[in-house]
């Protein structure tokens, strides 16, 4: 029985396929340099063995990725968990839900367990029955369901127990042995060629620093996956956070600027007095130094009542008397296109500001959370090295909490020291918060704009089921969900 999926719950096949393409290019350009050289085989394989060597692996993961694409989808075992019948573009349906087990229970994992797809029309598949559910292995989308018949059985219908596991920590083992590999290299190279000693360094440092780099997010990508494995470890370091005061915020973009003007003349001052320069040419030099503090003025005096300016334009009003209990619909927006001093507003139905979020140090990973009247009520602090959106909330006379995606094919998010969770499609769409019984609590969505089918992510509504009493707790979820969906990617997506 042919299956279709919906777009919503698509895992989109661009990615792999560009991949394959670059991989693809550069090993076979790198074939058709080298082997079109005049010089022998032995003096090309001594001059660029290394070439050569990725140029092998990376057609051998193209050719990979081409077998996946083109081979016949692969028979899973599955349990059809939910069904039910419903109209999607114009046509009746039968949504269904499938559930797989993996081979082994491993929370390093970014392939999922469920699958759902539909059918035109009805059809007699009973729930809590297993079926052979056909997968896609190159982007894991169904394709087929089947009868399960064990009696005549052959390759073609051969049914799998469990999914395989999908993991990066080979990944970065490959990358790890690589680097390794080019710093071994480098300290042979000093015993062997001492006098291009300073050249090995600054190869050697640079391969160390990566090394290091890879090995961080390695230790990241594992402590962001295995959440239950070290939920008592996490559990421990919510409970060192300090608690934070309410505190006036000013605007942060003229106190970094205030900073900036003040330590570049210092600066380029201790600069020039190491130059030596004579005094007559030392006073000009300064001076055109100074000169380029005037952008930074300018900057300044521009910010000065900048964020009022902003509620001004968006039209957005500053209310006392907002009961957030009792709040079922809010906006979460972008005033700004500026990256690097983000803000985000949180508006009710009415254009009420309930909260603001803002940039408060220079790296970008700290934001403050700000009521209508600029008082600091929160923090959130995001990772630095993290494959994944990791962010600690700390609220003031709350119990802070991490929200963490896992690497997965959809955005599905852990809420540590909270009972929700998250789960979303693909393609940053659509997420919905859920309690630990199950029950759908919140569902936010991106806003189409200009153009139908068109999202500009950073813009989401949310929109709160009818028995569910709205909190700080919800918001502040769903504000950093629509965060890293921005972070993610800074762009508009197609929906078509």
């Amino acid at each position: 029985m042919k299956v279709y999926v919906k777009k919503e719950d698509k895992n989109t096949m661009i990615p792999g396929i560009i991949v394959t393409i670059i991989f693809l290019s550069v090993s076979v350009g790198i074939f058709v340099s080298l082997f079109t050289s005049e010089e022998s085989f032995i003096d090309i394989l001594s001059s660029f063995g290394i070439a050569i060597l990725f140029a092998i692996i990376f057609f051998g993961v193209s050719m990979f990725f081409i077998y996946n694409m083109l081979k016949r989808p692969k028979g899973y075992k599955a349990k059809l968990v939910n069904k039910k019948i419903e109209t999607y573009n114009g046509k009746q349906i039968t949504y269904m839900e499938f559930n797989t087990e993996k081979e082994k229970e491993q929370e390093e994992d970014f392939s999922s367990t469920d699958y759902k797809c539909y059918t035109i029309g009805e059809n007699n598949l009973v729930i809590g029955n297993d079926y052979s559910l056909k997968l896609k292995e190159f982007n894991w989308e169904p394709k087929y369901i089947e009868e399960i018949d064990y009696s005549c059985e052959t390759k073609r219908n051969k049914v799998k127990n469990k999914v395989p596991n999908m993991t990066l920590s080979p990944i970065f083992l490959f990358i790890g042995l690589i680097f390794g590999g080019n710093l071994f290299l480098c300290i042979l190279g000093i015993i062997m060629y001492p006098e291009y000693t300073f050249d090995y360094i600054i190869f050697g440092i640079l391969c160390a620093i990566a090394l290091i780099i890879t090995y961080k997010y390695n230790e990241a990508w594992k402590i962001d996956n295995k959440i239950k494995a070290e939920k008592n470890t996490v559990n421990l370091e919510l409970e060192n956070i300090k608690p934070i005061s309410q505190e006036k915020v000013g605007n942060i973009v003229i106190k970094h600027f205030l900073i900036l003007s003040v330590i570049f003349p210092i600066f380029w001052f201790i600069v020039l007095l190491k130059m030596n320069i004579p005094k007559e040419s030392f006073l000009l030099a300064f001076s055109m130094v100074l000169f380029v503090e005037l952008p930074i003025f300018i900057v300044i005096l521009y910010n000065i009542g900048y964020d009022e300016r902003l509620i001004k334009k968006h039209k957005i009003n500053i209310s006392e008397n907002i009961n957030m209990q009792n709040i079922k619909y809010f906006n979460i927006f972008r005033p700004t296109l500026n990256d690097t001093y983000p803000q985000y507003f949180i508006v009710d139905q009415e254009k009420n500001l309930i909260f603001r979020i803002k940039k408060s140090n220079f790296i970008g990973n700290k934001l403050v959370i700000c009521d209508p009247n600029n008082i600091k009520i929160g923090e959130i602090k995001s990772k630095i090295f993290s494959m994944t959106d990791d962010y600690l909330v700390n609220i003031v006379n709350e119990k802070p909490f991490i929200i963490r995606s896992k690497f997965q094919l959809h955005s599905n998010y852990k809420i540590i020291g909270r009972d929700y969770y998250v789960k979303g499609d693909t393609r940053l769409i659509k997420n919905i918060i859920y309690d630990n019984q199950k029950n759908e609590i919140a569902y936010i969505s991106a806003i189409s704009k200009r153009k139908k089918n068109w999202y500009k992510l950073g813009n989401t509504e949310i929109t709160l089921n009818e028995n569910v009493n709205n909190s700080i707790d919800i918001i502040i979820i769903a504000a950093c969900i629509t965060i890293g969906n921005y972070q993610t990617f800074n762009r508009r997506i197609d929906r078509l």
